[in-house]
C-alpha cells in the first residue's frame, strides 16, 4: 500500500472495511437522504463555494463524527488508524479529517480536478470509501502525478474498497454514472480548525 502511495501518489485497498460495515454505513446515508440532509455539491472553498452543474453533479452531506451514531463512529476508528499510519510512514503532520457522504445519481459526474485549493492548502490526503458496487459508469479516473493528461488507473467502485491519493498532486475525475454511486470521501488535514460545515 504505502509503496504505491509513495511512488505513484495513490493506492487502492480492496476490503478496507468489511462489506457488512459498508451496508451499515449505507443505511445511515439513506436515512439522512430520507430526512433531506443532503445538498447539491458545490466547488471551491467553504466561503467561496458555488454550484456548477457542468463541473459537478452529485449530492453531499457533511459528517460530524462527534454527533453521529455508533455505526459512523466505528468508521471514525478506521480513519484515525489510517491517519496515524500515514503520519508514521510519510512524516506528515495530519491532525484531523473531514468527511462527507456523497451520492452520484444516474448521470452524475465530477470533471477533472485537484482536491487541494490554491488559497487553502490544508487538505493533504484524500480517501474515498465505496459503499456499493457500481457495474456501469461512475469510475474514478486517476491521472499520472507527473502528467495530468495521462490516465494512471481507472477504478470501478466496489463495496469496501478505499482509494487514497495525495490531494495536491493527483488530478482525478468521476465518469458519468449509469447507476447510483454511494461513497464517503475524507480529507486528512494538517490544521486544527473547528468543524465548519
Amino acid at each position: 500500500m504505502y509503496e504505491s502511495l509513495e511512488k505513484n501518489h495513490y493506492c487502492v485497498i480492496e476490503n478496507f472495511v468489511p462489506r457488512e460495515t459498508c451496508d451499515s454505513l449505507l443505511t445511515v446515508q439513506r436515512e439522512r437522504q430520507d430526512k433531506f440532509k443532503f445538498e447539491n455539491a458545490k466547488i471551491g472553498t467553504f466561503h467561496q463555494s458555488q454550484q456548477k452543474e457542468k463541473i459537478r453533479n452529485s449530492q453531499i452531506s457533511w459528517i460530524d463524527f462527534s454527533k453521529e451514531k455508533p455505526k459512523l463512529r466505528c468508521y471514525e476508528n478506521y480513519l484515525n488508524e489510517l491517519k496515524n499510519d500515514i503520519n508514521k510512514n510519510f512524516y506528515l503532520s495530519l491532525k484531523r479529517f473531514e468527511s462527507q457522504f456523497a451520492t452520484y445519481p444516474i448521470g452524475g459526474f465530477y470533471k477533472k480536478h485537484l482536491d487541494q485549493f490554491k488559497t487553502n492548502t490544508h487538505r493533504q490526503v484524500t480517501a474515498i470509501l465505496y459503499l456499493n458496487d457500481v457495474f456501469n459508469g461512475g469510475q474514478l479516473i486517476i491521472y499520472d502525478k507527473d502528467d495530468k493528461q495521462k490516465i494512471a488507473q481507472t477504478i470501478q467502485p466496489k463495496k469496501g474498497t478505499l482509494a487514497i491519493f495525495f490531494s495536491k498532486t493527483v488530478y482525478h475525475e468521476v465518469l458519468p454514472c449509469l447507476e447510483k454511486r454511494h461513497s464517503i470521501t475524507t480529507w486528512f488535514r494538517d490544521d486544527l480548525e473547528p468543524f465548519l460545515h
